[in-house]
């Protein structure tokens, strides 16, 4: 890696289980078709992935990278190989560090999130609660909501996955997402 050329990238880290979308997020973030998104059959990413692009922030063309990280629930790895890859992605990390960690949830079938969370907590240490931002992907049904409404109707749902995420203090941020 040049590191010259990645001071002042900013890491953003896609995690989640397999087919909640981290792929198309990753896309739809950076405007890009390079991250290989799956047909819904079979996972895609097996390891770690990248984009970099620029976008305008406060006037400033800020540099990014997207790293999209293999899935969690993947029927064929077994939970073990499963999470001895999925630090993999660090060595993508300009100076070792993620500005954000964008946890992608399917909102239509939000399994088991806690597992997922405990491993981003034991390979990142619980400070990483601090920049974790949950993604509802296949929020067609909540996407017109403002923030505020939003954080209401989930902190109600009787989904134990999505109430344990509500109570964990993150933000939700809903995407629909849309066909190719």
């Amino acid at each position: 890696n040049d590191t010259t050329s990645e001071q002042g990238c900013k890491v953003i880290v896609l995690v989640g289980n397999t087919g909640a979308g981290k792929s198309t997020v990753g896309s739809m973030l950076s405007r890009s078709t390079q991250l290989q998104v799956s047909d819904g059959l079979m996972p895609v990413t097996q390891g770690v992935a990248y984009v970099d692009f620029f976008a305008n922030v406060d006037g400033t063309n800020q540099r990014f990278r997207v790293i999209d990280t293999a899935g969690f629930l993947d029927n064929s790895v077994n939970g073990q190989a499963e999470r001895s890859r999925f630090p993999q992605f660090w060595h993508l990390c300009p100076q070792g560090c993620v500005h954000a960690f964008l946890f992608v949830v399917a909102f239509r079938r939000p399994v088991q999130t806690h597992d997922v969370y405990a491993t981003l907590q034991r390979i990142c240490g619980t400070e990483v609660r601090q920049h974790v931002a949950v993604v509802l992907t296949h929020a067609n049904r909540v996407i017109q909501l403002d923030d505020q409404q939003l954080q209401s109707q989930l902190a109600g749902t009787q989904d134990p996955d999505i109430q344990e995420l509500c109570h964990a203090g993150f933000r939700f941020i809903a995407v629909e997402e849309q066909s190719n």
